[in-house]
């Protein structure tokens, strides 16, 4: 019951974010960050489903707004029956228009919960637009639970065409996990308003976890502007 619940409120609210979204800057599903951060002035919302060959069903929704050209965010997820929550700051460390580079930094900080003890996540993604149509992300990160410290980090491809479908490929390794892989499967249902998003990973060198999603974003202006 509880699953079912989780998938009807899912479909229920990407439902009506496809038929009221406006402008889309965000990326749910995809491990890797990219540098940019929501516009000033505006917030955003990730919604995604994920669901694992063991049947396990995950739930991510995080909304986040732009205050002070620093990007605030509240992660919650809903994995196995079991609710967390943490927040998230990133900041956008360096972005010019003839340099075709940018930089960030994000924290995230999850209280104790659940079986869980509290961790830190620091990360820094780095964006390279090569072109219109490709884009490379690059993470390097710091897991710190329980005074041990690991490194994380992420590489992912984005390509562009058709001006409403996009493919990235990316390969990961996030907090005690294995090396992963994953492919998203990117469409602008409305050009610059809505995108929708499927993916499909596996983790490496493994043969019993793998996964599929499914993601929306959405944003919003908090204030028209005069």
């Amino acid at each position: 019951m509880h699953y079912l619940y989780l998938t009807v409120s899912f479909y229920a609210i990407l439902l009506l974010i496809v038929l009221f979204g406006q402008t889309v800057r965000a990326a749910p599903l995809m491990k890797t960050d990219d540098a940019g951060i929501v516009d000033p002035g505006h917030c955003q919302v990730e919604l995604d489903q994920v669901v694992s060959d063991s049947q396990i069903s995950q739930v991510n929704l995080t909304p986040a707004c732009n205050f002070a050209n620093v990007e605030f965010g509240l992660p919650l997820s809903w994995d196995d029956g079991e609710q967390r929550y943490a927040l998230q700051a990133k900041k956008t460390l360096f972005q010019a228009e003839r340099v075709p580079v940018a930089l960030a930094a994000s924290l995230t900080w999850q209280p104790k919960q659940q079986h869980e003890k509290d961790h830190v996540h620091l990360n820094i993604p780095v964006s390279y637009y090569l072109n219109d149509h490709v884009q490379i992300d690059a993470n390097l990160g710091m897991y710190r639970q329980d005074h041990d410290n690991e490194t994380t980090w992420a590489v992912a491809s984005t390509y562009s065409f058709a001006d409403v479908h996009g493919v990235s490929l990316e390969f990961f390794k996030l907090d005690s996990d294995k090396t992963s892989s994953q492919v998203v499967y990117h469409y602008h249902v409305i050009p610059d308003q809505v995108s929708l998003f499927a993916s499909y990973g596996h983790a490496l060198n493994s043969s019993d976890k793998s996964w599929a999603g499914l993601g929306i974003s959405w944003a919003m202006a908090r204030s028209k502007n005069k």
